[in-house]
């Protein structure tokens, strides 16, 4: 990530993040309602979390009501590390059970019956409060900010979905090269995920070199034709495209450049204090590394 170019230049001013739990705080935006109709044999459950992450509190969630682990679903992942809210839905999860809810680090905020289970991916975007301890220079980092609200920022995936010490990236080149046989199915979609990622991400750093706004992709299956100023970086990497085809990946677009959606900055004594939306897929952590070295 260190590689990547910057929409304005490397940040020069400093700030903590994430020096306590609310610090970074995410709420998951569905843009719609749980759906109704005669058999609602889903419940769906608005849940906070504190210091845990989204897989375990399934998992917690299965327990509790007494349902196998494929009946619980969530539209997507959220940090570990801060104050999240975000719906679950659980197939045949008996109402009476969600008053007596008890997980460690997680709050009921609102449940109800629905027609149908939350489906992976099928959110609008999240709403960041994000707090930035102890910035050294203000002054810059406001500027900073207007200058990013204004032009926008790359929409690179963050370090997150490569794994730790980009572990899940290399492990996806060493399976390509026939080195490595991912245990199973879920460790194959982290790797597809993270070699695809990474792919897009070096088309955006393409974007902000040539000032590009166009789309770029997740690599597989042909479905469109790349804008041309990216002809040249995509034939490069053929040998990962044609891999990821074999995978069954077929091509999505995903733009190249992110907008934040209703943004704001505060100030209390050297601490600032962010607020804007993002579509869904999209990284805060993408934001931040324009706008503060942390």
């Amino acid at each position: 990530m260190a590689a990547l170019p910057y929409r304005h230049g490397r940040p020069l001013s400093k700030g903590r993040f994430k020096a306590q739990l609310e610090d970074f705080k995410v709420t998951e935006v569905l843009g719609y309602k749980p759906p109704v109709g005669q058999q609602q044999e889903h419940l769906w459950l608005e849940l906070q979390k504190q210091g845990q992450n989204t897989t375990w509190v399934a998992g917690q969630l299965a327990r509790h009501f007494r349902r196998p682990g494929a009946d619980v679903s969530y539209a997507g992942m959220k940090d570990r590390q801060g104050i999240t809210q975000q719906w679950f839905s659980v197939r045949l999860g008996a109402a009476e059970l969600a008053a007596k809810l008890s997980i460690p680090g997680v709050t009921l905020m609102s449940y109800q019956p629905a027609a149908k289970k939350l489906q992976r991916g099928a959110l609008q975007g999240n709403r960041f409060e994000i707090r930035l301890r102890d910035v050294d220079d203000p002054n810059l980092l406001q500027k900073r900010f207007v200058a990013l609200c204004a032009d926008g920022v790359p929409n690179y995936f963050g370090s997150q979905r490569f794994g730790h010490g980009a572990a899940n990236l290399l492990l996806a080149e060493r399976w390509r090269q026939g080195q490595y046989r991912p245990r199973n199915r879920a460790e194959k979609g982290f790797l597809i995920s993270a070699l695809r990622a990474w792919l897009f991400n070096l088309q955006a750093a393409e974007a902000v070199d040539k000032q590009l706004v166009a789309d770029g992709f997740l690599l597989g299956a042909m479905r469109f034709d790349p804008p041309a100023e990216l002809a040249t970086l995509l034939t490069q990497y053929q040998a990962q495209s044609d891999w990821l085809v074999k995978q069954g990946c077929k091509m999505q677009k995903r733009p190249l450049q992110l907008a934040l959606e209703a943004p704001q900055l505060l100030w209390q004594g050297s601490d600032a204090l962010l607020s804007f939306s993002l579509p869904a897929g999209s990284y805060a952590t993408a934001v931040l590394r324009e706008l503060v070295l942390v």
